[in-house]
């Protein structure tokens, strides 16, 4: 019953419809494309999967310049994620990561704004991400070995740029692509819709 209340107080009418779809193009599998391949020439010097965690999802829905019209402009939100080694989640939709919960080897954070209007419905959003690898607990909330990156994200495979790292990643440059696996078998709050999956090639 509260589920039901926060999402009429949060997304009413046709403001529900048009958030769905704006994060339904922030996070759905890249389509085939003509375009030449953007990866780098050179190998990965890490790649690793993600599961968003649907009931992490805190959208703060007020900040919309136009909720009802599909002006999305101005929602910021936050999302959290469990990193594994990469290749371990198949692709798919509405996997079981309960399956994978021993393979987990950090956390991931997400933080950014959509940039959905009626007049442009791509790039979707620009976020600020986090990758934590290692144990992330009350008594080790901050493991030595971390990434950063910042970049829009889209119904396209994504190009993203490094902003940083620590640890093993110490002074790490350059750009990570992001790929969207599929969906997971967690609920996005207030959206009702499964919390996708990615993968991450972190190229120097």
């Amino acid at each position: 019953m509260t589920h039901a209340i926060n999402r009429r107080r949060l997304l009413t009418g046709a403001g529900a419809g048009a958030a769905a779809l704006a994060f339904g193009a922030f996070w759905r599998p890249a389509e085939a494309s003509a375009e030449p391949d953007s990866r780098p020439l050179q190998a990965s010097y890490l790649t690793i999967d993600v599961a968003c965690i649907g009931p992490t999802f805190a959208p703060i829905m007020a900040g919309a310049l136009n909720a009802d019209d599909g002006d999305l402009r101005g929602v910021s939100f936050s999302v959290e994620g469990h990193i594994y080694p990469g290749g371990t989640l198949p692709t798919g939709e509405e996997i079981d990561i309960d399956e994978h919960e021993d393979e987990v080897v950090g956390l991931w954070l997400c933080r950014g704004w959509l940039m959905v209007h009626p007049g442009r419905l791509e790039p979707a959003g620009v976020t600020h991400q986090e990758y934590l690898l290692g144990e992330v607990s009350t008594e080790h909330p901050s493991p030595a070995d971390q990434l950063t990156s910042s970049g829009v994200e889209g119904g396209v495979e994504t190009v993203r740029t490094v902003t940083g790292g620590t640890g093993r990643y110490r002074r790490r440059r350059g750009e990570v692509i992001q790929d969207v696996l599929g969906t997971n078998s967690t609920i996005l709050n207030v959206l009702d819709m499964p919390a996708p999956n990615f993968r991450f090639h972190f190229f120097n």
